[in-house]
């Protein structure tokens, strides 16, 4: 089969519901779900992160109030076929109000004047386009708005907000800015709140969950439903659905990878092209229960793209690091030892409830950005998160190497060019460790304990080509700080932090104890070829300043 055939029904322009369905391309059929959305009034907010069909969701939801289930303008209806068909019987005509605040750009975003009158302006567009008579002397957003909703029978208005922390983010720098701008949104939903019998429906989608937006503060109607496990496959790909909607594009990679024809491709070659797209696209959790994962939409979608089956990273290639994030990066770094171990825990208070965005726990901001997921379930103390996938953690590596190293060029092509398994001696080997040190910024990030040692280096030899690295490696008598897997061999390592006044070689034999006690890095699937090496870094000279291969 050729590729522009199979290739010809995904898209990856943001396209809305009517669009995709009268084009042709392939809609990964959410409808049921949809359906248990708007069955009956209610009124819901939904954070996701970016580029996993957030606006498409919206887009379905404005063209099931505006038409329903039945042919209109002389074409089928766009649901036709599609699960809610034979459920939807809400047959009234509804008030859409179809509210895309990242639309409100330029000046708009940076005068908290401007973003009101724009916000009024899309207000008034909405009212007069339904034929209502709109007060456009009122002042301020509540006012328009009011005037529109007094006259509304109950309940007629559908209310679609897409990316309502839009400008928010745009302004994180700019406090009097954020503050503003935060007051014209609290108009809006003060709107809703008073006029609730007018709403048939509201629906607020966004990345982040600002409590100080007002969006749920206590007598709001809203109801967040991110962390239901009813909704948790709302947007993204599920693995079912991948492999319903999408299965030429799945035997396409397998031809691909596997060097055969389109019409040579095996189950068992499905499924270890399907194997290798969950390593680097699946993962993410967004149900506090654990109970659901999807794949990333956009990165399935631009893989499902590449007549050449590349894997990249395609979810953080298309808008880099997330602004909030960039905001808040220098404090994601002071948390990197702990971000980067195995196991996140976040108390729920802090989870649940930041105040503002400037107290915002770091773990939850990189949650809600998308580059960390729900591990297994909460409990009443604590949510659990992970990274979720090879895609996220790589980028999020990238970003720590250039923050983290001062000279991050040079660390760059370091990482490009040197190979440890190329290094054959201890003594080597513990050169190239010195070097990747001396290239943190010791003034902005201090290396001052042993996790910071550990983490730096396991940062750094995570982007060495060819290498599989990992930190506290369980086995049954213990963990071993460091273990990188080559082809050839397994190196080891037992790291101590020898502070200012300690014996240096005192802590040198206790991690050659240590090693040969627990026997780091002796597993069934070890290879023959093993070197175990301890080390001491000073806090003093900043250096490794003993060493010892260490034989069992």
């Amino acid at each position: 089969m050729d590729f522009k055939q199979i290739c010809k029904s995904i898209t990856t322009i943001t396209a809305s519901f009517d669009d995709i369905r009268r084009s042709g391309y392939t809609y990964v059929d959410k409808t049921a779900l949809i359906y248990e959305l708007a069955w009956q009034r209610s009124f819901y907010f939904l954070s996701r992160p970016r580029r996993f069909g957030k606006s498409t969701l919206v887009s379905t939801l404005e063209e099931l109030f505006l038409h329903g289930v039945k042919s209109y303008d002389g074409h089928d209806s766009y649901f036709k076929g599609l699960e809610i068909e034979k459920k939807w019987t809400d047959e009234n005509e509804y008030l859409v109000f179809h509210l895309d605040i990242s639309t409100i750009q330029g000046k708009a975003n940076e005068d908290p004047d401007l973003f009101a009158q724009e916000l009024k302006d899309k207000i008034v567009e909405f009212g007069k386009s339904y034929g209502l008579n709109v007060d456009e002397s009122k002042d301020g957003v509540f006012k328009t708005f009011e005037s529109i909703l007094k006259q509304v029978d109950e309940p007629k208005v559908v209310l679609l907000i897409d990316e309502y922390d839009y400008p928010l983010t745009k302004n994180l720098d700019l406090k009097d800015n954020f503050d503003g701008i935060t007051k014209v949104l609290r108009e809006l939903y003060t709107a809703v709140k008073v006029y609730a019998s007018k709403f048939r429906f509201c629906f607020i989608t966004g990345i982040t969950r600002y409590k100080d937006s007002s969006i749920f503060t206590a007598g709001s109607p809203i109801s967040d439903i991110s962390q239901e496990e009813k909704f948790g496959t709302l947007v993204g790909i599920t693995k079912d659905e991948l492999q319903t909607f999408y299965k030429p594009n799945l035997q396409w990679i397998a031809s691909v990878k596997n060097h055969k024809s389109f019409e040579e491709v095996t189950a068992s070659d499905l499924e270890k092209t399907l194997d290798e797209i969950t390593y680097w696209y699946d993962g993410y959790c967004f149900d506090s229960e654990c109970k659901t994962h999807v794949y990333t939409t956009w990165s399935i979608l631009k893989l499902f793209q590449s007549e050449k089956a590349k894997f990249e990273k395609y979810w953080y290639d298309i808008g880099g690091l997330p602004s909030i994030l960039t905001h808040s990066f220098d404090n994601i770094i002071k948390s990197k030892d702990e971000i980067l171990s195995n196991d996140l825990a976040v108390r729920v208070g802090d989870f649940d409830n930041p105040s503002s965005f400037t107290d915002m726990e770091a773990r939850v901001l990189l949650f809600q950005t998308g580059y960390l997921s729900f591990s297994k379930p909460k409990d009443d103390t604590y949510y659990y998160l992970k990274f979720p996938n090879f895609e996220v953690f790589s980028a999020f590596k990238t970003h720590l190497l250039a923050k983290a190293f001062k000279q991050s060029e040079q660390a760059y092509r370091m990482c490009m060019m040197q190979d440890i398994d190329c290094l054959e001696n201890a003594s080597e080997i513990v050169d190239f460790l010195e070097q990747i040190l001396n290239l943190v910024d010791f003034e902005q990030y201090p290396i001052n304990s042993e996790a910071a040692v550990v983490n730096c280096i396991y940062l750094f030899l995570c982007a060495l080509k060819g290498s599989k690295v990992s930190v506290n490696q369980h086995t049954s008598l213990g963990r071993a700080d460091l273990v990188v897997d080559s082809d050839n061999r397994r190196l080891v390592f037992e790291f101590k932090f020898c502070k200012i006044g300690n014996d240096p070689k005192a802590l040198l034999k206790k991690a050659q104890d240590q090693m040969i006690k627990k026997r780091y890095g002796k597993t069934a699937n070890s290879p023959q070829n093993l070197q175990a090496i301890a080390l001491v870094f000073s806090q003093e000279s900043r250096s490794f300043v003993e060493f010892s291969e260490v034989k069992y």
